[in-house]
């Protein structure tokens, strides 16, 4: 096993006539990457799936995605760009589409279900350039978290996500990876579990987790200390400052997703506009009558 900087070195000196379907693969069958370099980059959300860019330059972009169980993504492409997967921890399932209809003046398609096929640490694999149209899922039956290392070339901002249901199409930003966190990733040990591994299992972050008793437990013990006019040790210093930075993130986040709403950027908003105007009529009740 290879640590995740020697993993992404390797990739920089593949010179970019020999970045090829079969080149990369092949890197990536010879060189898996030991999980525990994964800290900085591994961070989990019970919301969505993550993406934790690693190294970006002009010729491709390697992202650690980290799935928490059952989660999936949306069904997409990635704009006729070359894709590869590998495996730090876990394993995913992914699902190739056929396009059958495609009217970009209408922005309405049909997709039809083809190959499935898994990922895991032993089997590193690519999308089909013949049917690039494809999701990737981490399904509840599995039972673990995943981390997936996608290296894309050339690197994208913006693909096309796909309703197999409504027969339509949109163009979507892709999510800002977790960037504003870099400061702080170097002090938290999320695999190894610097925080609660006897109860998460995991070693996993307490916000990270989703329970309220150990996200009160953390806010009692900073209260303690303030009470006695004590400092707080660096280890809650920095989750303070971990819990302001991902707070920042989710804002981010937030603001982009509202500016795409109001830009009506996403498809089927006419479908959440409906539905949010009826559920507001429901809420508010009927109106009483005028005497």
């Amino acid at each position: 096993m290879v640590s995740i900087e020697e993993f992404a070195a390797g990739l920089s000196a593949i010179p970019a006539e020999r970045f090829t379907r079969a080149e990369v693969l092949q890197y990536l069958r010879a060189h898996p990457v030991d999980p525990a370099t994964l800290n900085p980059y591994a961070w989990f959300s019970s919301e969505k799936y993550t993406r934790n860019l690693i190294l970006r330059t002009p010729l491709f972009e390697l992202i650690a995605i980290c799935w928490d169980v059952g989660q999936l993504s949306s069904i997409h492409n990635h704009r006729g760009q070359s894709c590869w997967m590998a495996i730090a921890y876990g394993k995913v399932q992914v699902q190739n589409f056929r396009l059958v209809r495609h009217d970009p003046a209408h922005m309405a398609c049909e997709l039809e279900p083809t190959t499935r096929f898994l990922i895991d640490a032993a089997t590193p694999g690519e999308v089909d350039p013949e049917e690039p149209i494809h999701l990737v899922a981490n399904p509840t039956s599995f039972g673990s978290r995943a981390v997936t290392l996608h290296i894309y070339s050339r690197p994208f901002d913006i693909c096309e996500v796909y309703d197999q249901k409504a027969k339509r199409y949109a163009d979507m930003k892709l999510s800002k990876t977790l960037q504003p966190l870099e400061p702080l990733k170097k002090k938290i040990n999320v695999i190894d579990g610097l925080f609660n591994k006897a109860s998460t299992g995991q070693g996993i972050h307490p916000a990270q987790t989703g329970s309220p008793d150990e996200a009160n437990a953390v806010q009692k013990l900073e209260q303690a200390f303030v009470t006695n006019n004590m400092d707080l040790p660096e280890l809650f210093v920095v989750e303070l400052e971990y819990r302001i930075a991902l707070r920042r993130t989710e804002l981010a986040f937030v603001e982009d997703l509202i500016a795409r709403i109001r830009e009506r950027k996403l498809g089927g908003i006419e479908h959440w506009e409906s539905f949010h105007t009826r559920r507001g009529d429901d809420e508010r009740g009927e109106p009483e009558p005028q005497s």
